[in-house]
């Protein structure tokens, strides 16, 4: 007779109470983030400091210093974040750290990506095939029609998509906005049966924690341009945000609904989905193809089908 394993102490399996509410990818930036200025300390002989006010000199020492390297912003914001949440005393008391973030913040030219037109996307993702370069492809086709962010297409690992019997992936989002809202892992279904199959095709024999798109932001809008010109498009404003507005713009003239576009895009309420599909909708056909690049869209958007079904490992 077997003997039967004790049951596990639910407890263990539990991280500490004060990391609720985040996950664990979101914790290991905060983590490395404070680390950083840990280092930066050592690195220039700095005191550790004794006292908040203390910390909050150095700390806004460390961001201004990043700022004047060129440093990514994000850099700074999660190390604010990350000490406000590993360190709760710290809380309201990083006024001059927090301010400084701010005004880095409020610095930067926000301009607005162009919103991707659907056919044009597709078009784009048959020739990335050509060229081999399939992740591009699937990236590009999983973005759009599930309304990713840029962060979550570069960030999306095979063990996040499942392919479902009904030809259907779901995406399992853990590192998102709504996610650290709200504390929940947030999905995504994607209701296409030619990516669905290239996708089961390109998981066999991968590591989960493997990436589909082996690159960064920078390379992703680099290759986003790289294949607009394929069909003589040329813009100012192509990156990859630009795939989530040409998705979302796409799916409420499908759906008409602001309420299904709300719950597909994951926005915090329906009130951002309108505006921010508005504005979507108000730019979108800014940018328009040369002929000859209509005549070659047209038979990239022949082809794909065929093309995602010829996906090989």
């Amino acid at each position: 007779m077997t003997k039967k394993k004790s049951p596990r102490n639910p407890l263990t399996k539990k991280g500490h109470i004060k990391h609720v509410g985040i996950t664990e990818k979101t914790l290991k930036k905060y983590r490395y983030a404070v680390t950083r200025f840990f280092d930066w300390l050592k690195r220039n002989c700095e005191e550790m400091p004794d006292d908040l006010d203390a910390l909050d000199n150095s700390a806004s020492e460390f961001v201004n210093e990043l700022y004047q390297d060129d440093r990514p912003v994000g850099w700074a914001s999660e190390f604010a974040c990350g000490l406000k949440k590993l360190y709760p005393k710290s809380g309201k008391r990083l006024q001059i750290t927090s301010a400084y973030v701010k005004n880095w913040q409020k610095s930067i030219k926000r301009v607005r990506a162009l919103p991707l037109d659907r056919d044009v996307l597709l078009a784009m993702a048959s020739i990335s095939i050509l060229k081999k370069k399939v992740r591009l492809a699937i990236t590009l086709l999983i973005g759009f029609n599930g309304l990713l962010r840029a962060n979550e297409m570069i960030g999306l690992t095979f063990g996040d998509i499942s392919v479902l019997k009904s030809h259907t992936l779901m995406l399992t989002l853990e590192d998102t906005k709504g996610a650290k809202r709200s504390g929940e892992v947030e999905s995504v279904l994607i209701r296409d049966n030619s990516l669905a199959q290239a996708v089961a095709t390109l998981k066999k024999g991968r590591v989960a924690s493997e990436r589909i798109y082996d690159g960064t932001y920078r390379t992703l809008s680099q290759d986003i341009v790289e294949m607009a010109e394929e069909l003589g498009l040329k813009h100012p404003n192509l990156t990859s945000h630009g795939i989530r507005r040409g998705g979302a713009t796409w799916f409420f003239g499908k759906s008409q609904s602001y309420d299904l576009t709300q719950e597909h895009g994951r926005w915090s309420s329906v009130k951002a989905a309108k505006a921010y599909i508005n504005a979507a909708t108000a730019e979108a056909g800014a940018a328009s193809l040369p002929l000859w690049g209509e005549e070659r869209k047209a038979k990239a958007l022949k082809c794909l089908s065929h093309l995602l079904s010829e996906v090989k490992l």
